[in-house]
């Protein structure tokens, strides 16, 4: 039953195409790891609607376009990762940086975001 699902680990396997925006409605995942793969795309503003996620890695792709606005509506997020994609810019709420614990928020340099750690700066 799909409803149940709480882990999706797909990191490193050559994955093509855009994050599909149905993983959105998996509103019991926890954790969301699709890093080091070849996605494309933006990243889906379905995915805000997994309360209850806790890790989302999306790093090592070939995303691109916007973080989405209400990222900070995950506030049980304790770990993000988007670094070392194409070019992912906007910036992320800081009312994502003042939920207790405050979470580990990994992105690229053209993302606006006062308690995220930036890498890949030139």
């Amino acid at each position: 039953d799909s409803i149940s699902l709480k882990d999706i680990e797909l990191y490193n396997n050559a994955l093509t195409g855009p994050i599909p925006s149905e993983i959105g409605t998996l509103r019991n995942l926890t954790d969301l790891q699709l890093d080091i793969n070849k996605l494309d795309g933006s990243i889906p503003t379905e995915l805000t609607n997994l309360s209850l996620l806790i890790n989302l890695d999306l790093s090592d792709n070939r995303l691109s376009g916007q973080m989405p606005s209400t990222l900070s509506s995950l506030t049980n997020l304790f770990y993000f990762n988007a670094t070392f994609n194409d070019n992912i810019g906007g910036s992320i709420d800081s009312a994502l940086c003042e939920v207790d614990p405050r979470p580990n928020i990994y992105v690229g340099c053209s993302v606006s975001c006062t308690c995220c750690q930036a890498y890949n700066c030139n």
